[in-house]
C-alpha cells in the first residue's frame, strides 16, 4: 500500500511529465512557426529581387534606346545559359549592331537572371499599355506548387494588384520566345485577343505592365505566369 510520502512522489512526478510535455508542445509549435515565417520573408525577399532586376532590365533598354540608338527590332537578348538551338545560344539577333551596344546581356548590358527560367517574347500585349501593337515583355511560367503560388501572390501583393487574377488569361501556348531573325525583334499589330493579358472583363490586369496570371485551362493550367513588360509599343 502506498504512503502518503509515496503517493506526493507520484504525484509530483506526473507533473515533471506533463510541464516537460506542454513545453516541447510550445518548443515544437514556435518551430514550425518560425520555419513558416523563414519560408514567407524568403518568398518576400525572392519577390522583391524579382521586381528589382526587371527594373534593372528596362534601365538597360531605355539606356541602350536613348544613347546607343537601338530601335525596337535591334534588342539582342543571347545569353550563355539558355543555350537549347531553339532558344538562344548561337543565334544572336543579325538586325542587332555588332558592336554589342544593343545586347541586353552583354558587357554594355546588364546580368542575366539565373535562378529563375525567364524567357522573352514579342508575341503578346498588355490592355492598356502602350499602343495596339504587342510588347516586348518578360516571363515566367511555374508550375502550380505552393511555393509558385506564394510567390504569385507575394508579387502580385508588392505591385498592389486587386481584382480576378484567373481571369484575363491568354493562350500560352501561342507565345514565343524574342529569339533573333534577320528582320530583328517583331511586333504584331492589333494581336488576337487570345495573345492579350487584361482583355477579359473583371481582371486585374488591364493597363498593369507587370503582374502574375494564373494559367488557362487547356493552356498551362494552373501554372503560374509572371509576365513583365519591358517596353511598351
Amino acid at each position: 500500500m502506498l504512503t502518503n510520502k509515496e503517493n506526493g512522489n507520484v504525484l509530483f512526478l506526473i507533473l515533471i511529465a506533463v510541464a516537460l510535455f506542454a513545453a516541447l508542445s510550445y518548443a515544437a509549435t514556435k518551430s514550425n512557426q518560425s520555419g513558416t515565417d523563414i519560408t514567407k520573408e524568403r518568398i518576400q525577399t525572392d519577390a522583391s529581387q524579382i521586381l528589382q532586376y526587371v527594373a534593372g532590365l528596362r534601365t538597360t533598354i531605355q539606356r541602350f534606346a536613348t544613347i546607343n540608338g537601338c530601335s525596337p527590332s535591334e534588342f539582342n537578348f543571347e545569353n550563355p545559359h539558355m543555350v537549347h538551338p531553339d532558344f538562344w545560344g548561337g543565334s544572336t539577333n543579325e538586325a542587332a549592331p555588332s558592336d554589342g551596344s544593343c545586347d541586353v546581356f552583354g558587357p554594355k548590358g546588364t546580368y542575366f537572371l539565373t535562378a529563375h527560367d525567364i524567357s522573352f517574347t514579342t508575341d503578346v500585349a498588355v490592355e492598356d499599355v502602350g499602343t495596339d501593337q504587342t510588347e516586348l515583355l518578360m516571363f515566367m511560367v511555374k508550375a502550380n506548387t505552393a511555393q509558385n503560388i506564394a510567390l504569385c501572390t507575394a508579387i502580385n501583393d508588392l505591385l498592389r494588384l486587386d481584382g480576378t487574377f484567373t481571369g484575363g488569361t491568354i493562350r500560352t501556348a501561342d507565345w514565343s520566345f524574342a529569339r533573333s531573325a534577320a528582320t530583328g525583334l517583331n511586333y504584331t499589330n492589333t494581336p488576337a485577343s487570345v495573345e492579350i493579358i487584361g482583355e477579359d472583363g473583371g481582371t486585374a490586369f488591364a493597363g498593369q505592365p507587370e503582374g502574375c496570371i494564373q494559367g488557362g485551362t487547356t493552356h498551362d493550367g494552373g501554372s503560374r505566369i509572371f509576365y513583365f513588360v519591358l517596353a511598351p509599343y
